[in-house]
């Protein structure tokens, strides 16, 4: 089973040069000859000609770059290919032709390029060093050049990140975004050069002028400049805004580079801080790969975060101690009630503060028994609420179907979010199952907004594993009933039990119908994955596009056939990167070379 890709290995030789190696002696044949592609298919062959390379005259290097370029279009193996060329450029065979380097670079901008070279810089053996005067300064150069030209593309941001990791001064990296988001700030454009300036924390460059320019009317464009570091002057409108955002849990996923109100809100009250408080110390925010932010803060940053907000408003010292008795005190929920209800007295309620307290309610009662204080004269849901009563009386009645139809028959439409979200996680499955077409029937009430935030919290406490799980048999039921409220209820059910179930539920139509909720709809895409490694149906490659380059599936699994492998490799920036991983290792292994032996028995003949 492939599951991820190999990479080749790359022995780390010297610079292959007459400065640094013993040129052979004239007249002598080379027995391996480096513009051979079986030269450059196996790792071993591979080595051995980067060293007969470095000794290539000036009207040779041409016929490299030419047998280069035939093997990237034979496409056996994509990555090995594009290794080659890399690692080539990296010890200056090129560098004595620059249109022969420059052709060399060429060869590395297209989409799948990136994609594998980017996927290989982060993996335990980074890609060589290409110094500036071998390729990288143009190289960046064309990397950015295509990207300013499509900056709202993922595909966009992996050709800057690949260009950041180049290091090289020329163009600065900075410059060139200010002078491209400039123009954008106040139009629809500013969103997707602010996603690209996260990569650098880029926001920091900003001035006041330009943060006053900026068209923070979307959740969207507050998350992207957030997390790309712009920091708003206190008070301001900007300020108000970012905040609200925040407040409202469309900033839960993000990592602010900055510090201020909100940056320190985003880092130091993010959910999956007290996700994480809810589990083990040792164990990892998530229990399944997916595209939900799982950074914790360190200890030492969220004490510096605390004591800014304190001196901003004293009441933060309160909810800090909260925070810190959730280690302290194992047998209670009452730090998570508390915090909820201490950033309620700050703000007023909102989203935030809801999927603090229902994370704490979440939590097994075997593991945390004792309920926190609560104010009886307020509510448990709605616009008087009290979240300590919130999680006491979700706790309490879980089992009681009449208590939660009750609540959710007092609340108006448009407030029965925070009811669905503490259905879904905490209520028991006979109690979920009597309310599913009521919880149906509210999401479709909800501002778009709304239930975005609803089911990213849904989505993180699911996979933390915090939550209690739920019959796969519900889930699939559910997604019948409403693919959203499968969403919801699939977050939670056993994964174990539940593949074969919503393998079925989740069809192609409902699988792609809950792209929209990004890296939310993880369930889906789930079924989606296994269904397409057992089935090998090309329906299902229609249902990753649907989900696009930035997703994150969780399951991508292989050997697949060629004619899938090809569809993928042919348009890798419409399908999810550990797919387009899974395609060239399947490719790469469908074409297993001769012995060098063999392929060499030619080389002698006359």
């Amino acid at each position: 089973m492939i599951t991820h890709n190999v990479r080749p290995h790359v022995a780390r030789l010297p610079s292959a040069s007459p400065a640094c190696c013993d040129r052979p002696a004239a007249g002598v044949f080379h027995p391996c000859p480096v513009n051979s592609g079986a030269s450059w298919r196996t790792p071993f062959w591979f080595n051995t000609s980067r060293f007969y390379a470095g000794f290539a005259n000036p009207n040779e290097v041409g016929g490299l770059v030419d047998g280069l370029t035939e093997e990237l279009a034979a496409a056996r193996h994509p990555l090995a290919e594009r290794l080659a060329t890399w690692t080539l450029l990296a010890d200056g065979v090129f560098s004595s032709k620059t249109t022969a380097q420059r052709r060399a670079v060429e060869l590395l901008l297209d989409d799948l390029s990136v994609r594998l070279l980017l996927a290989a810089s982060a993996s335990s053996e980074p890609l060589p060093t290409v110094p500036a005067d071998r390729g990288a300064v143009t190289l960046c150069e064309e990397l950015l050049a295509t990207a300013s030209s499509h900056p709202g593309e993922e595909t966009s941001r992996e050709r800057v990140a690949l260009a950041a990791g180049l290091g090289v001064d020329t163009p600065p990296l900075g410059q060139w975004w200010l002078d491209h988001a400039r123009p954008a700030f106040g139009n629809t454009g500013g969103l997707a050069w602010l996603r690209l300036g996260t990569l650098f924390a880029a926001g920091r460059l900003l001035d006041r002028k330009d943060v006053d320019a900026l068209a923070l009317a979307d959740p969207a464009t507050v998350a992207a400049a957030a997390a790309a570091g712009v920091a708003p002057q206190a008070g301001s409108a900007a300020e108000q805004q970012m905040m609200a955002a925040v407040l409202d849990g469309q900033c839960s996923d993000i990592v602010a580079p900055q510090t201020g109100l909100v940056a320190d809100l985003v880092n130091a009250l993010a959910p999956r801080q007290f996700l994480h408080l809810a589990k083990a110390e040792n164990l990892k925010v998530y229990e399944l790969r997916s595209a939900h932010c799982g950074e914790l803060m360190p200890m030492f940053k969220r004490q510096d975060a605390f004591r800014r907000l304190k001196k901003l408003d004293d009441r933060f010292d309160r909810l800090q101690k909260a925070v810190n008795t959730a280690r302290r005190s194992p047998g209670t929920v009452a730090p998570w009630s508390d915090s909820a209800e201490i950033l309620r007295a700050l703000y007023g309620p909102s989203w935030l503060a809801t999927d603090i307290a229902v994370i704490g309610a979440a939590i097994d009662p075997e593991t945390r028994r004792d309920l926190g204080p609560m104010n009886p004269n307020r509510s448990a849901f709605g616009p008087d609420i009290d979240y300590g009563r919130l999680v006491n009386d979700i706790r309490l009645n879980r089992s009681h179907a009449q208590w939660w139809i009750d609540q959710r028959d007092a609340l108006a439409a448009s407030e029965r979010a925070s009811w669905a979200y503490a259905l879904v996680a905490v209520a028991a499955p006979d109690v979920v199952a009597t309310c599913l077409s009521a919880l149906a029937a509210d999401l479709g009430a909800l501002s778009r907004d709304r239930l975005a935030a609803l089911m990213a919290s849904s989505s993180r406490l699911g996979l933390s594993g915090v939550s209690r799980r739920l019959p796969a048999e519900l889930a699939a039921m559910a997604v019948a009933a409403s693919p959203p409220a499968g969403l919801l209820i699939a977050h939670h059910a056993d994964l174990l039990g539940a593949a074969s179930n919503l393998l079925g539920a989740f069809t192609p139509e409902a699988a792609t119908q809950a792209a929209p909720f990004g890296a939310a709809a993880w369930p889906a895409l789930r079924a989606a994955g296994t269904s397409l490694s057992k089935t090998e149906s090309a329906d299902r490659l229609g249902v990753l596009e649907a989900y696009g380059a930035a997703a994150d599936t969780g399951v991508a699994h292989g050997p697949l056939p060629d004619y899938l492998c090809t569809r993928i490799l042919s348009s890798s920036a419409r399908y999810p990167l550990q797919w387009v991983l899974v395609a060239e290792a399947s490719r790469s292994q469908l074409n297993t070379e001769r012995p060098m032996g063999s392929a060499a028995s030619t080389w002698f003949d006359d």
